[in-house]
Order: C-alpha cells, then structure tokens, then sequence
C-alpha cells in the first residue's frame, strides 16, 4: 500500500484508519464513511480516508 494511491481496497482503508471490518462497515452503512464499487470489488478513495479523519477530528473536538 504506497502512501500516494489514490483508491485503497477496504481492508487497506480500515487498515489505514485503525478500525475494524465489522466497525468499517458499519461506517459505509450509516453513510459516514463512503465507498464506491467496481465490478464486485469496492473502493475507497485516498481523500474520502482523509475526509473521514477530518470529520472525526471535527466531532472530537466539537464534544
């Protein structure tokens, strides 16, 4: 996993963010985390990752 890609493979993503799968998709089910698919496989772009910590930094902050 090169710190430049664009797009991560959900368990990369999870891996990234230190959270667990079953967390992870609980996240994309709520809408908090957002993915898209190709073919059978789903993404998870490098700025959605970025966009994610910043909106938990945000809330943590904000509480």
């Amino acid at each position: 996993m090169a710190e430049n890609d664009l797009v991560y493979r959900l368990d990369e993503a999870f891996a990234r963010l230190k959270i667990s799968r079953s967390e992870g998709f609980r996240l994309m089910k709520r809408g908090a985390l957002r993915s898209y698919k190709v073919g059978r496989c789903r993404f998870i772009t490098h700025a959605e990752v970025l966009a994610f910590i910043e909106r938990h930094q945000n809330d943590e902050e904000a509480a």
